[in-house]
């Protein structure tokens, strides 16, 4: 029999609130109290591990989520009538619920996997990073923008974590493993196809070895801001004519209708101080953070995606790139300010980004009339 606890709103926001600070803060120790091993240096497995567990225990046992009718119509389609089923489902998303159907008979475990899967692939991809970036500040900012998201978008942020594990990738060079992942990513979220085109313009021309000025920072921002939106708008009706006989196309076609809703830009209000940041440090990242100019384009190609999200329904598809705005944030914390001042500077920086994230939380997912009510209360549910 199932282990069933039922959290109200005030105690489950509480539980909400208190494990991704705690996660926050055992991401912060685990880089302050990692070792050095050949030259490099590693997290802390201890403080990194229970970092892990405090993003994924209420993530993996919650018995309730958004989308959840959905979720279970679809485990019982594939286990009850797996040979007749005449959709046209992502194939390895397909296998974890067929495989979960016959191993362990239980739903739960969709989710269980599912968050197991995505946070250990995001917990490897930013142990990656020590170094170059605060764990800590990437950790909350993940908390902020992606956690609350993975309550619902359960296939989708499968995904997503491999798109940001494969990020090493590029950094490396290895065109071919990105792309393979790339597509490894698209069997569980046929969107994730989308990073194949955005990684090949984000290299064109070696973006590490082209000089960065600001002026071609600005000139970022000008085909970002306004000739990538006008070029989407009237390319989009090429896409039906292209992928119109297509089996899946007909899922994606709403994509390409225009519908203005300038509530994507609420949903995106995290990722507004950096446009600040990448204006006026964008210099000093690319020349004190490893890889920083691939950083500044592809954050640059989000800012696109979210303003064309205004007027297409594709604000999903910027989520593959959020994790560069993680990036950049944490950045910041190794960039060169006088000793004197660098205490001080920082510590503001950390308070407003704390800030920051409780206000966007709050108000795009805890008073959502769409979001909260899958939220709040918290079903705790562990199965047999």
């Amino acid at each position: 029999m199932d282990f069933e606890w039922q959290l109200d709103r005030a105690d489950a926001l509480l539980l909400y609130y208190v494990f991704i600070i705690l996660a926050t803060l055992f991401a912060f120790l685990s880089e302050k109290y990692g070792y050095i091993k050949n030259g490099r240096k590693h997290v802390n497995k201890f403080f990194w591990i229970t970092s892990f567990l405090c993003l994924f225990i209420p993530l993996a046992f919650r018995g309730y989520g958004i989308d959840h009718e959905s979720y279970i119509h679809f485990y019982k389609q594939i286990n009850n009538i797996y040979y007749e089923y005449n959709g046209f489902p992502e194939p390895l998303f397909m296998l974890l619920n067929f495989l979960v159907g016959n191993i362990f008979n239980e739903f739960q475990y969709i989710y269980i996997f599912s968050a197991l899967i995505s946070l250990v692939m995001f917990y490897i991809a930013l142990s990656g990073r020590i170094g170059k970036n605060s764990l800590g500040i990437s950790i909350w900012m993940l908390s902020v923008a992606y956690y609350f998201y993975m309550y619902g978008l359960v296939r989708m942020f499968i995904a997503v974590a491999i798109i940001v594990f494969a990020h090493k990738y590029i950094e490396e060079n290895k065109r071919s493993k990105y792309i393979i992942t790339c597509f490894i990513a698209g069997m569980f979220h046929y969107s994730a196809l989308i990073m194949i085109p955005i990684y090949i313009f984000s290299t064109y021309k070696g973006s590490e070895r082209e000089e960065f000025t600001n002026k071609t920072n600005v000139m970022y921002a000008f085909t970002a801001i306004i000739i990538t939106p006008i070029v989407f708008f009237f390319s989009s009706y090429l896409f039906g004519y292209v992928f119109g006989n297509l089996d899946f196309f007909s899922r994606y076609a709403g994509y390409f209708e225009p519908t203005l809703n300038m509530g994507t830009f609420k949903n995106f209000a995290w990722a507004w101080p950096l446009l600040f940041i990448v204006l006026f440090f964008g210099k000093s990242i690319v020349q004190r953070v490893n890889h920083g100019g691939i950083l500044i384009k592809m954050f640059w190609f989000l800012i696109s995606l979210s303003i064309i999200s205004a007027i297409f329904p594709i604000f999903r598809l910027t989520f593959y790139l959020y994790y560069i705005g993680f990036y950049l944030y944490s950045a910041v914390s190794k960039l060169y300010f006088k000793p004197r001042e660098r205490p001080l500077i920082l510590y503001i920086y950390c308070c407003g980004l704390g800030l920051l994230g409780l206000i966007y939380i709050h108000a795009v997912f805890f008073d959502s009339p769409f979001i909260e009510p899958y939220l709040l209360p918290y079903y705790f549910n562990i199965p047999d």
